[in-house]
């Protein structure tokens, strides 16, 4: 059975000059992308705070490539910084969404039934 995670919303940005729409958002499969090409490593989310414009970079991208596989980095960064912006709230969104399915990950051993001997 597959596992059922709290999911939220996806991000999605509208331009409303041409009706295209953007959207961003993560699955767990993503996240063990990310993870297996060391996109995210241990010191990754701590560099929120260091780096915020790099982490948003990174997120804002992997995001993207969900519904947009095509999309390369350059241009997810010039959607970001250049088009939409990168302001509070886009942040603590590209955040939160990044967070639930990594979070449903890392926690998962703890609702594991399965022991170690």
């Amino acid at each position: 059975m597959a596992k059922v995670i709290n999911q939220i919303k996806p991000m999605v940005f509208e331009n409303p000059d041409t009706g295209k729409k953007l959207i961003v958002e993560y699955n767990r499969a993503t996240i063990l992308q990310m993870d297996r090409l060391g996109v995210i490593g241990n010191d990754f989310l701590a560099n929120a705070t260091r780096s915020p414009l790099t982490v948003a970079s990174v997120l804002f991208y992997w995001g993207l490539k969900l519904h947009q596989p095509e999309i390369t980095q350059e241009e997810a960064d010039e959607l970001l910084f250049d088009e939409i912006g990168l302001g509070d709230d886009v942040l603590e969104r590209l955040s939160e969404l990044f967070m639930t399915p990594y979070t449903s990950i890392i926690d998962a051993r703890k609702n594991s039934r399965w022991t170690v001997k």
